[in-house]
C-alpha cells in the first residue's frame, strides 16, 4: 500500500513533500512554489506533475498531512 505522503528528510524529518496521494492518484511534487509556517503546521503550495496546484499542510501535533487542490 502506498503512503499518502512521501517526504524528503534531510536535516530534520519530513522536511518537504516529494509525492502524495490525492483522491487515489499519485502526484509527484514538481516544484514547491511557497512554504510557510503556521503555529501548529508547516504548509506548502506546490505544482504537481499533473499540472495542478495543491496546498499541503503538515499538522505537527497529529503528524498528519492534508492535501487540497487550489
Amino acid at each position: 500500500m502506498a503512503r499518502p505522503i512521501e517526504t524528503y528528510s534531510g536535516y530534520c524529518a519530513d522536511e518537504r513533500p516529494t509525492r502524495f496521494l490525492y483522491k487515489g492518484q499519485s502526484v509527484e511534487v514538481k516544484r514547491i512554489l511557497s512554504q510557510w509556517r503556521e503555529p501548529d503546521a508547516e504548509c506548502f503550495r506546490i505544482l504537481g506533475d499533473d499540472g495542478q496546484l495543491y496546498r499541503l499542510r503538515h499538522e505537527k501535533v497529529q503528524g498528519e498531512w492534508l492535501a487540497t487542490k487550489t
